[in-house]
């Protein structure tokens, strides 16, 4: 059969009762479905060019996309909703089978694109819609600034070395459109920083490699976006100070979200980080390591080798092995500077160093606010200054911080002295009312099988 997207469905299924009897159609079972299309001003559909979607903010915060699409009025209100948006809403399905809902750019009028607390995240936004009893489509915009005049495309490795191997303009809008193998690739160490957008759509970069050039996938960030980048199964070795899997030095208010990194880097200098060496003054959110990462130098992180100035971390989890020297830490080995914010944090695996060694912050000097996060690691340290959550703590806040007490933390053998955080029980470590101050409900942060494994983000 073919079928219009224009119109709604309705299909009758007539079959034999269990004692072999064809039913009439008085009683058959009547089923209803519809097609959805999603649309924007000025094209008519999600599957147009990329281009096409990007939702640029040029009247302030007045600038307004239409979303339309199709529905069944039988079925009630649409659902719209999707981590593109603030906030999710009911839109009303017309009679005539469509509905109909302006997004605005940001901040005033909801319900707008999403931002993080007021700052602008350029990149991908996923926004969904769904009706009672159907399934969920979705689409995706691409939000810029007016000064990403540049939008590139890389869907080979040829054009990725293309991209890569100068630096990124940031009048320049990259676009990831597949999954991509990059066996063999070879990127020159000169250049590479990123200055405009990087989005990496969620597709893969599979088996990065730094063999004979010591880079990270950017040198640099200063001042850039890289959104929803997968970075699987890389295998770096470094000799060089402040690297990661992603980049470098990550600069100048620059903004990571939607990071994954899994795979192996290995370290003989200071500062190394399974997704970035350094970063000061920027932000990462909702971003994972599974990575193992080795360094006989100082400075080795889970995320981050060292983060410093007034950094924002959030939402954020490591996990795999972590072996470092002096200022080794689960999510970062040293944090300096003053006025930075790393909350709503987890961090899983072992971990080991030779001293100032924690399951999240290896060293933590003054001015910084740390909240909401816990440790469900085995820790060990061959010198002084272990603790379950901070190796040292120069002055900075510590709030509703806890671990797993079930866990091992030993320094020689001797018990580390468990000065920050709440000890919880494994049992407890499952409940959701020994995590105070978690943000279960509100804006659902964490989420939790209660009794049955710790809490996790809800995006995960």
């Amino acid at each position: 059969i073919a079928l219009k997207d224009t119109y709604a469905y309705s299909l009758c299924v007539v079959a034999k009762d269990s004692e072999g009897n064809w039913q009439d159609f008085a009683f058959a079972s009547k089923a209803s479905w519809n097609l959805f299309r999603l649309s924007f001003t000025g094209n008519s559909s999600p599957n147009a060019s990329i281009s096409d979607r990007m939702f640029r903010n040029t009247n302030g915060n007045d600038t307004t996309w239409t979303l339309t699409g199709l529905c069944d009025p039988s079925l009630g209100n649409v659902s719209l909703f999707g981590a593109g948006l603030n906030t999710s809403l009911s839109v009303s399905c017309k009679s005539d089978g469509t509905w109909t809902q302006p997004v605005y750019w940001g901040g005033s009028t909801s319900p707008y694109i999403w931002n993080y607390n007021g700052t602008t995240v350029y990149g991908g936004k996923v926004i969904s819609i769904s009706q009672l009893g159907t399934s969920i489509v979705s689409t995706r915009l691409y939000q810029a600034s007016t000064t990403h005049t540049n939008v590139v495309t890389v869907g080979d490795v040829n054009g990725l070395v293309a991209v890569l191997n100068v630096d990124i303009p940031s009048s320049n809008y990259v676009v990831q459109t597949a999954d991509l193998d990059l066996t063999g690739m070879v990127l020159i160490a000169g250049a590479g920083t990123l200055f405009g957008v990087y989005e990496g759509n969620g597709y893969k970069l599979s088996n990065f490699s730094n063999a004979g050039v010591q880079r990270s996938f950017f040198k640099g960030i200063t001042g850039g976006y890289a959104s929803d980048v997968v970075l699987e199964n890389v295998v770096l070795s470094f000799t060089t100070s402040t690297k990661g899997a992603l980049a470098g030095l990550v600069s100048s208010s620059s903004i990571m979200f939607g990071i994954q990194v899994t795979g192996t880097i290995t370290s003989s200098s200071l500062t190394t980080g399974a997704i970035c060496g350094g970063l000061i003054d920027s932000l990462l959110l909702r971003s994972i390591s599974y990575s193992t990462v080795r360094s006989s130098a100082n400075g080795t992180g889970g995320l981050f080798g060292q983060i410093s100035g007034a950094f924002i971390v959030d939402e954020v989890r490591s996990i795999g092995a972590i072996v470092g020297g002096i200022f080794t830490g689960g999510i970062a080995g040293t944090v300096g500077g003053s006025g930075g914010i790393l909350k709503n944090c987890y961090r899983s695996g072992t971990l080991s160093g030779s001293s100032s060694t924690g399951g999240l912050i290896g060293s933590l000097g003054a001015g910084h606010n740390v909240s909401n996060c816990y440790v469900n690691s085995n820790l060990t340290a061959t010198g002084g200054s272990l603790d379950f959550v901070i190796g040292v703590n120069s002055g900075s806040s510590l709030t509703n911080l806890y671990f797993n007490g079930g866990n091992t933390c030993a320094t020689g053998g001797i018990p580390c002295p468990r000065t920050y955080g709440t000890a919880l029980t494994p049992s407890q470590l499952k409940q959701q009312d020994s995590f105070v101050g978690f943000d279960f409900s509100v804006n659902k942060i964490w989420r939790i099988d209660e009794g049955i494994a710790p809490p996790t983000f809800s995006w995960e």
